[in-house]
């Protein structure tokens, strides 16, 4: 028994050895490396390129396919995480919770029961609520099926809204960082108006008044990352007593 032919637009058995080997001598995709890191011959692989599909009862074939769900999942990580600005990380802590149950709940809320709401998603992106429920049992989202991967751009997208920002941000923190301001710790360059150590990299730790991080946080919670660094730079500014240039590598709030 052989799994069913891959969708339209979705991974070949190519196209993941490729992606997950690189390409042979001739361009094609690597099958000897791909066959010695399985524990297959080469022939099985070049078969399963030939066929179009990974055949349900090889244990090789399903070594590649765990594979490459688990390469996805990294990527996909690694892809929600990238956009987030380093201010907006220290601000916040706490990153939102990128298990297909976290996204599910973040934009659709809770059901019934108290758990994800499986039906109004499933509703929105054009599922079963089965289909729903097994990305959430399985802790991932298929690469290959084309409503899992529109939850998770709509969970990135809402995760970088003025919404999503605003969930990501205890309130209590946020009211201690308006009323009380911070100590700082920063990492990276800066560049402050005549000084001599301009553009090394450094750590320094600066206190920011409650008005001055109101500034950061306002601008940073509606998702103005531009705006929010030139608040930072001019907090940073008021201390150094110059004009300053912020590279952030790493920052830490208190409060």
């Amino acid at each position: 028994m052989t799994s069913q032919p891959p969708d339209a637009g979705s991974r070949t058995p190519a196209g993941i050895i490729e992606e997950l080997y690189g390409t042979g001598t001739r361009g094609g995709p690597n099958t000897r490396a791909a066959a010695h890191d399985l524990g297959v011959s080469r022939r099985s692989v070049q078969r399963w390129i030939a066929a179009g599909i990974l055949p349900a009862t090889s244990p090789g074939a399903g070594r590649l396919a765990g594979k490459h769900q688990r390469h996805v999942a990294r990527q996909q990580a690694a892809q929600a995480a990238r956009p987030v600005s380093r201010l907006w990380q220290g601000l916040r802590k706490t990153a939102p919770d990128t298990s297909p149950a976290g996204m599910i709940a973040s934009l659709y809320g809770t059901g019934p029961r108290g758990g994800p709401n499986t039906r109004a998603a499933a509703a929105d992106l054009g599922v079963s609520q089965r289909t729903v429920q097994r990305w959430i049992q399985s802790g991932y989202l298929p690469p290959d099926s084309r409503p899992a991967q529109q939850l998770a751009a709509a969970h990135q997208q809402w995760a970088s809204s003025p919404a999503g920002r605003r969930a990501q941000l205890n309130p209590r923190r946020e009211a201690r960082l308006r009323n009380r301001g911070t100590s700082m710790i920063f990492l990276g360059k800066i560049a402050i108006s005549h000084d001599p150590r301009n553009n090394s990299t450094r750590s320094t730790t600066v206190d920011i008044s409650g008005p001055a991080m109101a500034r950061i946080l306002d601008a940073s919670l509606a998702g103005d990352d531009d705006s929010a660094h030139a608040a930072l730079e001019h907090a940073f500014g008021a201390a150094f007593g110059g004009s300053v240039s912020l590279t952030i590598g790493s920052l830490t709030t208190y409060q």
